[in-house]
């Protein structure tokens, strides 16, 4: 299984709740709409943290995930993230899961 993952920071003068309810309602739906996803999950930080979110996708393998970001879906997702959240400051690491428990 191959996953990206995305530590997002909220974009200035965007409040938290702002911030969660545009990942959840806006954002969260166009991008289930790439191709391939089988698992997508988002954390919400409390508190003080370096990132207010880590989001997580999940894909067969490589080839997939490189075809859902190349998709229109995948493009507009990314487009879309310049809307809530600080573009300048994200994470984003493609990596192979390997699951110790569970």
């Amino acid at each position: 299984m191959t996953k990206i993952v995305f530590g997002l920071t909220r974009a200035e003068g965007t409040s938290r709740e702002e911030f969660e309810r545009y990942y959840l309602d806006e954002h969260a739906p166009m991008a289930t709409e790439m191709p391939g996803v089988r698992r997508y999950t988002v954390a919400f930080s409390e508190g003080d943290a370096e990132y207010d979110a880590i989001a997580e996708v999940h894909f067969e393998d490589r080839e997939a995930l490189d075809a859902a970001l190349a998709s229109d879906a995948g493009r507009a997702a990314g487009a879309d993230l310049a809307n809530f959240a600080d573009t300048d400051d994200l994470l984003q690491l493609i990596a192979e899961e390997h699951v110790v428990v569970g």
